[in-house]
């Protein structure tokens, strides 16, 4: 592939990444003239290009109808085309310096979702919608281990779980559990596991908790007997 050149192995790399590079900007370019597509070309299509030879995958990029390229006021029109990210592994979108993240119901008047880049702050205008994770059946000493934020648990009589798991979890996450049976089911109190007055906290049907993590240990915020 080298004739007559001297070239080390990571020359060579550098040689395959720079022919990849131009062969997609070649590629871009054609289906550009014949489609009638506009591309939004990133530096990070550079890195993916230069990943590619040990990726050995599908190039993460479809083609998107455009309005426009460049830096624009309102949001690009993409229609029915969405933008679709298939390389798993990269990040689908970022946003830098500050930058918000907004979700318009309309052509880029209402903004019906939207997160300030410089501090985090989110607005929503709406409900939120928190899907229940698959039931978990508890037993007597058990330990239960939410795997969402809504938690639905049950029993097939009265039990007492000895703890709430912490592994795997980080601080500020939130869990409501909601007993679903016509059942008790006995909460622990310890130090994993904040209940109010410091004492077992026991779930009928419907009643309800709501955790907070804090990095260590999960702490009751409302309970309610329902």
């Amino acid at each position: 592939m080298y004739p007559n050149l001297n070239l080390t192995d990571e020359q060579k790399r550098q040689l395959q990444q720079l022919f990849t590079n131009v062969v997609i900007m070649l590629v871009v370019g054609l289906l550009t003239v014949f489609t009638g597509y506009k591309f939004v070309v990133e530096p990070q299509l550079a890195a993916q290009a230069a990943r590619y030879d040990t990726l050995r995958g599908e190039l993460a990029l479809e083609p998107v109808k455009l309005d426009g390229i460049g830096a624009r006021a309102v949001p690009y029109n993409i229609s029915a085309n969405p933008v679709r990210v298939k390389q798993s592994g990269i990040d689908a979108f970022v946003a830098w310096n500050g930058s918000d993240v907004k979700l318009y119901s309309d052509g880029g008047t209402t903004a019906q979702f939207t997160v300030d880049g410089a501090t985090g702050n989110t607005f929503m205008n709406g409900f939120a919608r928190l899907g229940a994770a698959a039931t978990i059946s508890v037993t007597n000493g058990s330990i239960i281990t939410p795997t969402a934020t809504y938690q639905p648990i049950q029993s097939a009589g009265t039990v007492t779980a000895t703890a709430v798991a912490t592994t795997d979890f980080s601080a500020g996450q939130i869990v409501t559990l909601i007993n679903t049976s016509n059942t008790s089911i006995i909460l622990t109190n310890g130090t994993n596991l904040k209940l109010p007055s410091a004492s077992n906290l026991t779930l009928g049907q419907y009643d309800a908790v709501v955790l907070w993590f804090d990095g260590t240990r999960w702490i009751a915020v409302a309970n309610e007997n329902n």
